[in-house]
């Protein structure tokens, strides 16, 4: 076994991963928060937030954003495997 593996500092990530990792099991969830992480880079890159999960009969569009080069319409993707 690899001496890092023992390290406090891995088992602590390790913890907050696995804690993380089941907080985030619900489908529902994992969506949200793959949003908001999209939705805090972008506001960090200047745009503005027009509409967010935007609706039209079955059709929805996670975040309408607006910048200085015009409109962005984004879709989000989220996955839940663990990064290996």
């Amino acid at each position: 076994m690899q001496p890092w593996l023992l390290s406090n500092d891995f088992l602590e990530y390790w913890h907050d991963f696995v804690y993380l990792w089941k907080e985030m099991t619900d489908r529902k969830n994992v969506g949200r928060a793959g949003e908001d992480s999209a939705l805090q880079f972008l506001l960090g890159k200047g745009l503005t937030l027009m509409e967010r999960n935007w609706r039209h009969r079955h059709l929805e569009v996670d975040l309408i954003m607006l910048g200085d080069d015009g409109v962005h319409i984004v879709e989000v993707k989220s996955r839940t495997a663990p990064i290996m």
